[in-house]
């Protein structure tokens, strides 16, 4: 379910003037409406009309004559369902079009001055007297079973919002706005059912249909979002309160995409930016599906390209689009060009709107651009016979190591104030470093716990929860040398002074090669576990190996905050909180090596390093 978080203050003082904000509330036409009013017509008798089907329509005329001959022909009895036209202050004849219809169900049109689709869907919802609301776009050729189908799914006891299948239809214009719109359709709409998720699917708009008594109870659509994104913060609403999805492959619609792409580029130049900020800011947890929240904007050395491109937009945009027209002409051999164009255009204007509502690249990446390295250390101490030599980190480099964070600046973070600022773009010291340990080895009680406690460095330690206080048996078939593991009054100890344990499996199995029950005997009992020893459910856990499969990453997120993985690079407001990135602190690094991990994630020397090593051996044998 989405979480929804209050109204972050700090944030409202900042960019309320520049976002235009009415209030912190849903705004909406109807507050004070009852539930039962969808039940009923204006003399409060009960209505027979089963789907009324709202459309909200701006200047497209020619649009119009096509589409809605296809909903008057509907495998649906023309007495149970109405069409209701919004004109949405259209000046090209749209009214006088629709007066000359004479179609078998009940039809209607509303005009009013141009407010936005979603000021007009409201007006819809409130002028229509079905049970049933189906939402489409002007631009939609419908396929005879659509009402039927949309009914049908609403006869289900758990049916509240019924999502079609939209497709681009085969005659409209090649342009780079129709590819995108198209490849988009054909990935988000399969020809099967299935149960859709959020937030990619959870959107009141194109061919959706719910219950009016659901439109009123919870108050229509948002009419701050008076252009762009009111379909995704209604779907949003509902999705907090409960209710449920569902796909229907067959409630199919056909869109007429005559959309141009300098259309497409102006709409996100102009509200794109406005609105995805009012969503994150609205609903927090909506906040790593922004299109601000994209990895190659705040990652180097890809970031600064980004944030030029997007300071040098306002010059580029007449050359771009000049290029976008040449390419649209010349559909067929330069398709691809002219969409991956569009996207950059559409991106670049996005990041450069952002950056003038909040004011500076800095206030911006606060927000969405800040990066954290995950540093992963096994075992801190003497080398012991037989143990793999990439596995321990001597005491006398590992200080070095804590020292040169303490002294560039860096802040160690629990995986709480990680996802505090992922959730509301607060918590985060200005350069954060998280430190993990896997498999939670005696000696760190001895050679790197108060080495980080001495320069206030916290970190966090993942536990083999069957064999706290033994060693570590599942090298013991390789022949590894044994190690003792901390103990359960070890683990105590430290976590009262502000160490956070993990967990790490209760065997260290490879779950990859594990059921699904013996996983979650793995991940569920090492939490059962731990929770035992600390007094309080752990929020981590690391996975042994850093090998994983679906059902262990299903079996993760439903006990878990914050997995990690062994996969490199740096983590990004974008990053799964249960597959994040860390990179693994290698032995006689120099601290130049050091800090390439710390500031990219990665040491980009380990191939030459290992392109090398066959070289110094030899040399090392003869020295010898």
């Amino acid at each position: 379910m989405l979480l929804c978080q209050p109204w972050n203050n700090a944030y409202y003082t900042t960019y309320a003037p520049a976002l235009s904000f009415v209030s912190g509330e849903t705004r909406h036409a109807f507050p004070e409406a009852s539930a039962k009013a969808g039940m009923e017509n204006s003399n409060g008798q009960a209505s027979a009309i089963k789907i009324s089907v709202v459309i909200a329509t701006f200047d497209r005329r020619h649009i119009l004559a096509r589409t809605l001959p296809t909903l008057f022909q509907q495998d649906f009895p023309a007495d149970q369902y109405e069409i209701v036209v919004v004109i949405d202050g259209s000046s090209d004849g749209t009214a006088e079009m629709l007066a000359r219809f004479s179609p078998p169900c009940i039809f209607r049109y509303i005009e009013q001055p141009n407010q936005g689709p979603g000021v007009a869907r409201n007006t819809g919802i409130k002028a229509a007297r079905g049970e049933i609301i189906l939402f489409l776009d002007d631009d939609f050729l419908c396929d005879p079973g659509l009402l039927r189908e949309h009914f049908a799914a609403h006869q289900s006891p758990d049916a509240s919002l019924i999502i079609g299948r939209v497709l681009v239809d085969p005659n409209s214009a090649t342009t780079a706005a129709m590819e995108l719109c198209r490849r988009f359709d054909d990935s988000h709409f399969p020809d099967k059912d299935f149960q859709p998720d959020w937030p990619i699917y959870t959107s009141v708009c194109s061919n959706t249909s719910l219950p009016r008594s659901t439109c009123l109870e919870f108050g229509g659509y948002d009419e701050n979002f008076s252009r762009m994104a009111e379909d995704l913060e209604f779907g949003f609403r509902l999705h907090h309160v409960g209710i449920k999805l569902q796909y229907r492959a067959k409630a199919v619609c056909h869109e007429i995409y005559d959309k141009t792409t300098a259309q497409v580029v102006a709409a996100a130049e102009e509200w794109g930016a406005r609105n995805d900020l009012l969503l994150c800011r609205k609903y927090p947890a909506y906040r790593s599906h922004s299109q601000l929240a994209v990895d190659a904007y705040w990652v180097r050395p890809r970031a600064w390209i980004w944030r030029s491109l997007a300071s040098l937009y306002p010059l580029m945009r007449n050359p771009l689009s000049v290029c976008s027209v040449l390419l649209d002409s010349f559909a067929i051999t330069s398709r691809n060009i002219g969409l991956r164009l569009l996207i950059f255009r559409k991106r670049a204007a996005v990041l450069a709107g952002a950056k003038k509502v909040t004011g500076s690249w800095k206030a911006l990446a606060q927000q969405f651009g800040r990066s954290l390295p995950v540093l992963l250390y096994h075992h801190v101490g003497p080398h012991i016979h037989d143990t793999p030599p990439e596995l321990t980190i001597s005491p006398e480099d590992f200080k070095r190591q804590v020292k040169w964070l303490a002294k560039s600046g860096y802040h160690s973070i629990s995986t709480s104030q990680w996802t505090q600022w992922c959730t509301t773009g607060t918590g985060l010291p200005h350069k954060p470093v998280m430190l993990t340990f896997d498999d939670a080895y005696a000696d760190l009680c001895e050679f790197a716990l108060p080495i980080l406690h001495e320069h206030g460095f916290t970190a966090g330690v993942m536990v083999v929860t069957g064999l706290v206080g033994k060693t570590n048996e599942w090298n013991a078939s390789g022949g590894a040398g044994n190690h003792k593991l901390m103990t359960a009054e070890q683990i105590r100890f430290w976590n009262a002074r502000g160490f956070e344990f993990g967990a790490h499996g209760r065997t260290h199995a490879d779950l990859q090669r594990l059921h699904c029950t013996q996983i979650s005997n793995e991940v569920e009992g090492s939490k059962i576990d731990l929770s035992a020893i600390i007094g309080m459910a752990p929020r981590s856990f690391a996975y042994p190996y850093g090998q994983y499969n679906e059902c262990a990453l299903q079996a993760v997120r439903k006990n878990f905050d914050v997995a990690f993985s062994v996969q490199e690079g740096l983590n990004t407001l974008s990053s799964d909180l249960h597959t994040l990135r860390r990179t693994m602190v290698q032995p006689r690094e120099s601290l130049f090596e050091f800090g390439m991990r710390v500031r990219h994630g990665k040491n980009p020397f380990t191939p030459l390093r290992i392109a090398l090593s066959p070289i110094k051996k030899l040399f090392s044998r003869r020295g010898r």
